[in-house]
């Protein structure tokens, strides 16, 4: 084991977390954690380890006073708006699963217990001797708080961080969110990069605040490289979806398709009904042509069953918004101002055939 003096300089990026602390020192999330708040058993050897590292990277210990004064393990519940990130089949969308895993597994590293509520009534927990409230949701304005909670500190992630529910009692909002203006961005430059200038924009029905601002910086992009795009509100449950999009992709203007509406399966259908896609699995398949629309999509993760050579994905990467959503409540629970953090995400181009 090299000393903490000899880590890289990799270890230095971005903002110290208990788990860089870790890997500096290198010991599990759990013994660093219990090694700067004082509890399990550690050594004297790993304890001055585990300092030294969160000394060297700027990392100050984030456990509520109120866990070190007593020993407990207080309770945050994570309240999610099923409107918001339940998917038509009622399971959890895996942005949302993603985001409660590395949010639990955070406040977990840090001695909390955690309740995950999807969907309840917010009055079943106002007996709750809570620290924390978490509230997730796509549009938290909506959100009714009733007014005898009796949590320590009620908190929201919000699309819009401004748009947290402060009606009936002080509310912070936890500064950790996407740039859903540099998201539509990102996908119009990526989708220019390849010649495509005319791409059809697939966006689910109801209110989206997130989907509107990806959206309108989408179509500005497109616009400045002198490009045309089109606008559909696709819903994946109408069954006659998969006429419609033939219907529009069988114009051969379009270039191309941005889908934020989880409908990847009927588009692809759509492109092979009209014949402009290769029929990419079969040996006897003519070769992708530019006059195939190239198609990103929102998933989690490239499912490798999915790896299409016609296909980009884009992610929000929600494990890694989930443990800054931890790491930011504890620094709220603290007493200290939460780091304003963009959340992360990715573009993963498609997988193209080796000749």
């Amino acid at each position: 084991m090299g000393s903490v003096d000899a880590m890289t300089s990799h270890a230095r990026r971005g903002k110290p977390t208990l788990a860089k602390v870790a890997a500096v020192a290198g010991v599990s999330v759990s013994q660093a954690s219990d090694a700067l708040r004082g509890l399990g058993r550690v050594s004297e050897e790993t304890r001055d380890r585990v300092r030294a590292a969160a000394q060297q990277l700027g990392y100050r210990s984030q456990g509520s006073g109120r866990a070190l004064r007593s020993g407990s393990r207080p309770l945050v519940v994570f309240h999610l708006d099923a409107a918001s990130t339940l998917a038509p089949d009622g399971s959890l969308f895996l942005f949302w699963s993603n985001v409660v895993t590395g949010f639990v597994k955070t406040m977990q590293d840090h001695g909390h217990h955690v309740i995950l509520d999807i969907g309840g009534d917010l009055t079943e927990l106002a007996d709750l001797p809570g620290e924390a409230l978490l509230i997730g949701s796509t549009d938290p304005s909506r959100m009714r708080l009733p007014p005898n909670l009796g949590f320590g500190a009620v908190v929201s992630f919000a699309v819009d961080p401004d748009a947290a529910p402060a009606r009936e009692r002080s509310v912070v909002s936890l500064k950790a969110h996407h740039d859903y203006r540099a998201i539509g961005l990102a996908a119009a430059e990526f989708l220019i990069a390849d010649g495509r200038v005319a791409p059809l924009l697939l966006v689910r029905p109801g209110r989206h605040q997130y989907l509107d601002r990806i959206g309108a910086s989408f179509q500005q992009a497109v616009a400045s490289a002198g490009g045309s795009s089109r606008l559909l509100v696709a819903d994946i449950a109408d069954p006659g979806l998969t006429d419609v999009l033939t219907a529009q992709l069988a114009d051969l203007s379009v270039d191309s398709v941005l889908d934020f509406a989880l409908s990847l399966a009927p588009v692809m259908t759509a492109l092979e009904r009209c014949g402009r896609s290769a029929n990419i699995g079969v040996p006897a398949a003519r070769p992708l042509t530019s006059s195939d629309p190239l198609v990103v999509t929102q998933a989690e993760v490239p499912f490798a069953h999915l790896r299409d050579p016609r296909v980009a994905f884009l992610s929000f990467q929600g494990l890694d918004c989930g443990e800054e959503l931890g790491e930011n409540l504890i620094a709220t629970l603290s007493g200290r101002p939460p780091n304003d953090a963009l959340l992360p995400f990715r573009i993963t181009p498609p997988m193209r055939w080796q000749s």
